[in-house]
């Protein structure tokens, strides 16, 4: 009976796959369009935003701009749409009872945290090869009546492995609009950590059917060029919007009396899980994460890390130690937050409600690192962050960064601006001298400005007019036909 629902569904979503139910969708876009900026002037660019909410704050910043207007396709659409061309491989693992979590025993190589074979380009199956191609007709349908209808000058998103979107930056390259991706990643990486990374792209055919990517650094254009990929796309480097703003605040200079524990989980973006990928449970991997039986990655920094900042709360009573753990579950899911909460428990045989000056908080990033004499983070984009804002980072680098993994430290070259630690003692010290705000962030300009030039292509809120130039050129180049993939599937 359950297998007769499963077919019956999936004959329906293949009924759907047609250009009549296109050319319908496309209209109710058309209708439904949600304008992301305020009014502007009635000659300006119409740039139609995708991922919207995993790139907000590079958003806020082109909000901005008066000579461009922002909009985007309601998400019950855009999940409708994927829903329908998603038929083939939900009845797959449904009547094999698999899911992408749970075919997890599959004895092969782990990329980006799955088995290689369940990465979008190592698709064998011509079935579900043949479904988006017809998705990618679906949307080329669309794009064309938005461009006729609607004068959208462009797609954009912030990503380049998303996979419900390469169908989409496919259909839109060919059936009239630029499909952009202003990729916010791996700005903190250094050349041998990009290598590293981009070497993955390569293990899983990763290809960007779109027309022009916008990386954050000069670097990064040069080892995708490097490692030959993406070479049918236009790539330039353009800076990190979201800096504008951090850029534009102003340094506070009045008496603090914080710190800061920025952690996420005890991997960065290139060292990651590989026994226990995909093979947990959210909830069971951080409470994984916070035990002593977890042995990957940097298992031990991450939870010394811990433990010694959790420690100095409890002395020092009259500061205030926050945390702020990248997942927000962790703050306000009581299952979550309760993983913590029992590790604090563990450390000083207290509740933390009896530690009143330890704090742990979803408070904006920026806000705590403004307020804090120092803060505390391991390979992450808050260092750039918090030096933006005139606040120096403690980085932590003992236990495996400093035995197993020193290549795998992010800004490893820049010690005269990042306070690196790698030991216990130095560690308890370095927040001994943080709370007597003996911590200072270095007053040479011209070492910062280059710091940031290496990182984000600018020391200035510069990266708008960059972005800007750059869609206009691709805007530009594909009215002249330059781009070489024009008409060419993923496929």
């Amino acid at each position: 009976m359950n297998n007769f629902f499963l077919y019956l569904k999936f004959f329906l979503k293949k009924t759907l796959q047609n250009s009549l139910i296109a050319y319908v969708v496309s209209f109710i876009i058309l209708l439904s369009l949600k304008k992301l900026n305020q009014k502007k002037k009635i000659k300006c660019l119409k740039f139609l935003i995708f991922s919207d909410k995993r790139w907000k704050a590079s958003l806020d910043v082109l909000k901005n701009d008066q000579e461009i207007a922002l909009y985007k396709i309601p998400n019950k659409i855009i999940r409708f749409i994927n829903t329908i061309f998603y038929a083939r491989n939900f009845l797959n693992y449904s009547l094999n009872n698999q899911s992408y979590k749970t075919k997890k025993n599959i004895n092969e190589e782990i990329a980006f945290d799955k088995p290689i074979s369940l990465n979008y380009y190592m698709e064998k199956d011509k079935q579900i090869i043949d479904e988006r191609k017809k998705k990618e007709e679906f949307i080329k349908i669309i794009s064309k009546n938005l461009s006729n209808f609607a004068n959208i000058d462009c797609g954009i998103t912030c990503g380049l492995k998303y996979t419900s979107e390469q169908a989409w930056a496919s259909g839109f390259h060919n059936g009239g609009i630029p499909f952009i991706s202003l990729f916010k990643e791996y700005s903190d990486h250094n050349t041998y950590q990009l290598e590293k990374r981009f070497d993955e792209y390569n293990k899983v055919k990763q290809k960007f059917p779109g027309t022009a990517i916008g990386v954050i650094n000069e670097n990064i254009k040069k080892v995708i060029k490097k490692k030959k990929l993406f070479l049918d796309n236009y790539v330039e480097n353009v800076g990190n919007l979201r800096f504008d703003h951090i850029f534009s605040r102003k340094k506070k200079s009045n008496k603090k009396k914080s710190i800061t524990l920025f952690m996420s989980t005890p991997f960065t973006t290139n060292l990651q899980p590989k026994k226990y990928a995909r093979s947990l449970k959210s909830l069971d991997i951080y409470k994984l994460y916070f035990s002593e039986e977890h042995n990957e990655g940097f298992a031990k920094m991450f939870l010394n890390t811990y433990k010694i900042f959790i420690k100095s709360a409890e002395k020092n009573k009259d500061i205030n130690f926050y945390i702020k753990p990248k997942r927000l579950d962790l703050v306000t899911n009581k299952r979550y937050r309760k993983i913590i909460e029992d590790f604090v428990k563990r450390v000083t045989g207290k509740n933390i409600k009896e530690i009143k000056n330890l704090k742990i908080t979803d408070e904006n990033s920026l806000n705590l690192i403004e307020k804090s004499n120092n803060i505390i983070c391991f390979n992450s984009t808050i260092v750039l962050e918090s030096v933006a804002l005139g606040v120096a980072p403690i980085v932590p680098i003992f236990d495996e960064p400093k035995t197993k993994y020193k290549k795998d430290i992010f800004y490893n070259e820049d010690k005269d601006i990042v306070y690196f630690v790698d030991t216990h003692n130095k560690y308890i010290k370095s927040i001994d001298l943080s709370l007597k705000n003996k911590l200072k962030l270095i007053k040479n300009k011209k070492k910062i400005n280059s710091f940031f030039i290496k990182y984000l292509n600018c020391y200035n809120p510069d990266s708008r007019k960059q972005t800007i130039l750059f869609i206009k050129k691709v805007i530009k180049g594909y009215k002249a036909n330059l781009f070489k993939q024009l008409n060419k599937s993923t496929y």
